[in-house]
C-alpha cells in the first residue's frame, strides 16, 4: 500500500508540472507600449498570439 501511494505521489506530481510547464509556456507576451493595432477587414491584431 505504501508503494502504491508513493507512486500516485509522484504521478500527480508529473501530472501537475507538466501542466504547468504547459499553461505558463503558453502566456503571451505583451506589445510594447505605443505599437498601433493591425486592423485588416474584420481581423484586430491586438497581441502578437492573439486575434480577435
Amino acid at each position: 500500500m505504501q508503494d502504491q501511494d508513493r507512486f500516485l505521489t509522484i504521478f500527480f506530481g508529473l501530472i501537475t508540472l507538466i501542466a504547468l510547464l504547459i499553461i505558463l509556456t503558453n502566456i503571451p507576451t505583451a506589445v510594447p507600449e505605443g505599437t498601433k493595432a493591425v486592423i485588416e477587414e474584420d481581423d484586430i491584431t491586438l497581441l502578437p498570439s492573439y486575434r480577435i
